[in-house]
């Protein structure tokens, strides 16, 4: 979505945050940061169960909706 008003459409996600403890999980997730997160940081493990969106194209909504398999 190109601006905060929503006129080019909307997105959401549904699910499931978890906040890992686990200090090797951590190192793998420092490990793809782009940057090191403070020792404060917490990390979550998102597990993502729906996604919606919706985007306008000649005035018309187009949806998609996306479900995690079971």
């Amino acid at each position: 979505m190109n601006d905060s008003s929503g006129s080019s459409g909307e997105f959401q996600v549904t699910g499931i945050a978890e906040q890992v403890a686990d200090p090797d999980l951590r190192k793998v997730a420092e490990g793809a940061s782009s940057y090191r997160p403070s020792a404060r940081s917490l990390l979550f493990e998102l597990r993502i169960v729906e996604v919606l969106s919706t985007s306008y194209r000649g005035g018309r909504p187009d949806r998609v909706r996306w479900t995690a398999p079971s």
